[in-house]
């Protein structure tokens, strides 16, 4: 969508002005930003040390008070060689719950509210993973596989029967990749505001992006709004697209250590953003089901929606006016969820369907506006903030518009997306062409998204950025996974996934 300067350092200054975020999603940004500056900054400063081997790092003090039916214990994993704390709670005689918790000196915490409300019927397994809580603080990456491991060999000291597993939030993420590692080992998975999981510069624009409740900002804010946050995610993707701090902390362990080693948050933060979960996801064999916060400013409901739509025979069940943390403000409504999980055993099937074509809809000009149904031909040109709710169409042609689309099929015989000098998120859904996606200085932001073409799944004629979570391209040039972020100009996208 073109922007002149004068709207360029207007919405420069309302970006500053407006960007006032919650605690939780001001954190979480903080903590990637940071990390990636200070990993900038020793690299111009030359910081080299030699790396030592690691002996066992000793966790903290245990509790010295608690209920009657916990009972803590000192675990060493041999992960990290470290000593981390174990907490028993109910009896063993019952199902085993395991609580994984997300990032924050809390730890486990995080799930005490909830714990005596699950005793009553379960046995529940929660830890401190390294670095966290009272468990000792290691060196490594605090990554989700790593963190996956350290589960395992604690349930093969703890648990001889498949468990309930239940993550929050970055230890959601871990949950999500010990279930694909060990499916055996897991009955149900259950994740909750699970963060991490779209391809990090998704994730990082809507940690950045600008909270607004429709219902009660005015159609000439909203669209401003609108505008403001395009302008924040061009920002932010331009940054991911050119970033050397991250693959110099790629490069290798030592520097990871050398960096990072004290910042036990900041390491499982970028550990996080960086580990891609498209084949956990789509390759997933455990009954699972997403629980959300509908307010969540960390971990958008975007994840869920794409969580429940590509793991197979996942529910979603989405926890209205709570935020990241539902197990803590809305504890009881989260436990009956929990419950009501556990015990069911049919899957929510959501058909999205339609019978009858509307024939072709064409928008010129128009702003804040919600299509649904199914229709021929789509053209939207020059509109802003337009929104397709579970959209059938043979084609979509958008021209200089700004666009979110959920749940979108589009399969055509020829072009099914073109876009010129456009801004498409698009979460969840189908583009099957002989030609896919056909972009022209266009942004583009798909996730949970099936993409197929007999000559391309996706085409630039003139430079474009690209942004894939959880996504599988198919063409002449490469069938698979698809998860990054890319610039593409003049050629198509499956040449460089092919690389």
């Amino acid at each position: 969508m073109r922007i002149n300067s004068g709207q360029f350092y207007v919405l420069l200054i309302l970006l500053m002005l407006v960007c006032t975020e919650t605690v939780a999603s001001g954190s979480w940004l903080e903590k990637i930003t940071t990390g990636y500056k200070e990993v900038e900054t020793r690299i111009i400063d030359g910081y080299s040390k030699d790396e030592q081997p690691q002996q066992l790092v000793a966790a903290k003090p245990l509790p010295t008070s608690s209920p009657n039916d916990w009972y803590y214990s000192y675990f060493n994993e041999p992960v990290f060689n470290s000593q981390i704390v174990v907490l028993e709670a109910g009896s063993k005689h019952k199902e085993t719950i395991m609580l994984v918790h997300g990032l924050g000196e809390l730890g486990m915490k995080d799930w005490f509210d909830v714990i005596p409300l699950l005793t009553t019927d379960y046995n529940v397994l929660a830890i401190d993973l390294p670095g966290f809580g009272l468990s000792g603080v290691p060196k490594g990456r605090y990554s989700p596989t790593h963190y996956a491991e350290v589960l395992e060999a604690v349930l093969n000291e703890y648990v001889d029967k498949p468990i309930t597993l239940i993550g929050h939030s970055m230890g959601g993420a871990v949950s999500l990749r010990f279930s694909s590692i060990y499916p055996e080992r897991v009955k149900q998975l259950i994740l909750v505001d699970a963060a991490g999981i779209l391809e990090k510069t998704a994730f990082v624009k809507h940690l950045s992006s600008v909270p607004s409740n429709e219902s009660v900002v005015p159609d000439v804010f909203q669209k401003t709004l609108a505008q403001v946050n395009d302008f924040g995610s061009s920002l932010i993707e331009l940054g991911t697209l050119n970033d050397p701090a991250s693959d110099f902390l790629q490069s290798s362990d030592t520097t990871w250590n050398l960096l990072l080693s004290n910042s036990p948050n900041m390491n499982a933060a970028l550990s996080l953003v960086e580990e891609n979960f498209n084949l956990a996801v789509r390759e997933l064999e455990v009954k699972t089901t997403v629980i959300w916060g509908e307010n969540d400013r960390v971990a958008p409901l975007r994840t869920a929606k794409v969580l429940s739509a590509n793991i197979d025979g996942a529910t979603l069940a989405v926890i209205e006016g709570a935020a990241h943390v539902p197990m803590k403000t809305h504890t009881l409504e989260f436990i009956n969820t929990v419950k009501q999980a556990i015990n069911s055993n049919v899957p929510i099937v959501t058909n999205y369907e339609f019978e009858l074509t509307q024939g072709d809809l064409v928008c010129n000009g128009k702003s804040n506006v919600t299509y649904s149904g199914k229709y021929d031909a789509i053209v939207l040109n020059q509109c802003t903030n337009i929104k397709l709710q579970t959209i059938t169409a043979k084609s979509l042609e958008v021209n200089d518009s700004l666009v979110e689309a959920e749940n979108l099929t589009l399969m055509g015989p020829n072009i099914a997306l073109k876009a010129k000098e456009s801004v498409l998120r698009i979460t969840n859904g189908t583009i099957k062409g002989n030609k896919a996606i056909l972009l022209s200085g266009s942004r583009l932001d798909l996730a949970g998204v099936d993409i197929s073409g007999d000559d391309y799944a996706i085409y630039s004629d003139k430079h474009s950025q690209v942004v894939l979570s959880i996504c599988k391209s198919g063409s002449e040039l490469y069938t698979g996974l698809a998860h990054g972020v890319y610039e593409v100009t003049e050629t198509t996208l499956d040449g460089l996934l092919s690389l």
